[in-house]
This record gives C-alpha cells, sequence and structure tokens, in this order.
C-alpha cells in the first residue's frame, strides 16, 4: 500500500488479497453515494466521522461472523 493512498483504495488492495478479511471503514466522506462505495467494494460497515463512540463497537460487531 503506497502512502499517499487514499482508505477506498487501501481497500481494494486489501480485499484483492484476502477477500475475506472483514473491513469496517472510517471516513470523513459523509455523501451518500461516496459512503456506499466501500460497501459495494466489500468493506463489512462504513462509520462516518466525526462518530459516536458508540458506533464503533457495534459496526466491528457486525463485521466479524
Amino acid at each position: 500500500m503506497a502512502p499517499e493512498q487514499d482508505g477506498r483504495g487501501a481497500l481494494r488492495e486489501l480485499l484483492a488479497a484476502r477477500p475475506q478479511t472483514p473491513v469496517v471503514l472510517c471516513s470523513a466522506l459523509g455523501q451518500e453515494a461516496s459512503a456506499l462505495e466501500p460497501i459495494e467494494t466489500g468493506a463489512k460497515d462504513l462509520v462516518v466521522e466525526p462518530f459516536q463512540p458508540e458506533r464503533v463497537p457495534d459496526a466491528v460487531a457486525r463485521a466479524l461472523p
């Protein structure tokens, strides 16, 4: 992963190498179209910044089998 790569690029690269990895992405991109892209790419959940602290454990719990 390149240092200048964004989270969406890192997600694509990670899932290409390990497709079964459960990923929860944190993002400042709150627009609906941008927010759906990581889920469509394979992220299990997305936490939009600024986030509520209780949202993070919930998202992780949903991502794990």
